[in-house]
């Protein structure tokens, strides 16, 4: 399993998954849920399924990544 967190604007985050096994609908719904309570009202939040994740130029796979002010990855 694998998972990164990805801050696609200074409003939306994005949560996507790489599972060993398809979850269940309602584990997604909650996690979606706690995202969007920790992050609160004004920054949009939601879960992907992926089939893979791509690591980074440098071989490695880092779980946050943020795309606001250049793209600089949050470590």
């Amino acid at each position: 399993e694998q998972y990164r967190i990805v801050q696609e604007n200074a409003g939306r985050v994005v949560l996507s998954i790489c599972a060993l096994q398809k979850p269940d609908p309602g584990a997604l719904e909650r996690i979606e849920r706690l995202g969007r309570e920790v992050l609160g009202d004004g920054i949009a939040f939601s879960v992907r399924l992926v089939d893979g994740i791509s690591p980074d130029p440098s071989g490695k796979f880092s779980v946050c990544e943020s795309l606001v002010g250049g793209g600089d990855e949050v470590r």
